[in-house]
């Protein structure tokens, strides 16, 4: 639990446009298959193990990533909840005064 340190994925700017493309489930899904895609640009995922491995490092650095925006958003939510219950304490106290 807490932040993480974002592995940053040592890419070029073409891959990383290519993985956003088609997104994190497509290549996920492709990795785990083992099956050839239809698609040219996906294709060289089986064919060049260093292709391979920028993959699992795309993917690797937007897990990363999601896990910190799902942290972040519930250190808000803990927030509002804190400042609620000030608010109904404060309010409290002004009723009993």
């Amino acid at each position: 639990m807490g932040w993480r340190r974002v592995r940053k994925a040592k890419i070029d700017n073409s891959e990383r446009d290519i993985f956003e493309r088609y997104g994190e489930n497509v290549l996920g899904n492709t990795l785990a298959s083992g099956l050839n895609p239809i698609s040219e640009e996906l294709n060289g995922i089986f064919t060049n193990k260093t292709r391979r491995e920028h993959v699992v490092a795309w993917l690797t650095e937007r897990g990363d990533k999601q896990a910190n925006r799902e942290f972040r958003l519930e250190m808000i939510e803990w927030a509002i909840v804190v400042l609620i219950a000030v608010e109904i304490a404060l309010t409290l106290v002004k009723w009993n005064r």
